[in-house]
């Protein structure tokens, strides 16, 4: 009786760990398969959504730990969620990264048109005041000058980063040579329109 009830006992855990081999691979797979979701999500969610992605990463460790603890079933079970979770996440910051994309052209767009008109009109102050005998009280013609050497050297380092391509810089290089003319047609007493500061 006892050999019977150890035959069986040995017939079952046969078959068990049968069981349990047969769901290693596809648990595997389904593994591989998260953490190849997360990782493509993680380009764009780190700089858009880095909370959501953290999260993702917290249950992907967990999927691990199953998996390491011979948990396939539940690895079956909560790994085409996160899947379709990162993939969900990576669609959205995608449309993200496409809008964020499109407001940097046309801020640079907006710079290129402004920033020159602003030096021409900084360029054309100082000048004037170069050529006067006696600059006009309240007027700091020296740090006028420096600020618009300043400007344009951002001007430039923005021109090349366009040309570059890589459009965030040149916008904020583009911004800085704005803030930087402003300054010196402050120095200057120098009134500029206000469509011609709109670059922030």
């Amino acid at each position: 009786m006892k050999v019977l009830q150890s035959h069986r006992l040995l017939t079952l855990a046969v078959v068990l760990l049968g069981a349990c081999n047969n769901q290693m691979q596809p648990a595997e797979q389904a593994l591989q398969g998260a953490d190849s979701a997360v990782s493509t999500a993680s380009a764009d969610a780190s700089q858009y959504d880095p909370d959501k992605l953290a999260a993702l990463k917290n249950r992907l460790a967990d999927l691990h730990t199953a998996f390491n603890s011979k948990d396939y079933t539940g690895v079956l079970s909560a790994a085409p969620g996160i899947s379709a979770d990162a993939n969900a996440l990576a669609h959205e910051d995608a449309s993200k990264k496409q809008a964020a994309a499109a407001a940097m052209a046309s801020q640079w767009e907006s710079a290129s048109a402004s920033v020159p008109k602003l030096m021409e009109a900084v360029k054309g102050r100082i000048d004037t005041l170069g050529k006067s005998r006696h600059v006009p009280k309240g007027i700091n013609l020296s740090a006028g000058e420096s600020a618009f050497g300043d400007a344009t050297g951002l001007w430039d380092k923005a021109q090349s980063a366009h040309t570059g391509g890589n459009l965030a810089d040149a916008v904020n290089s583009a911004k800085g040579a704005a803030a930087k003319l402003e300054s010196a047609a402050e120095a200057l007493k120098l009134p500029l329109p206000a469509a011609e500061t709109a670059t922030k």
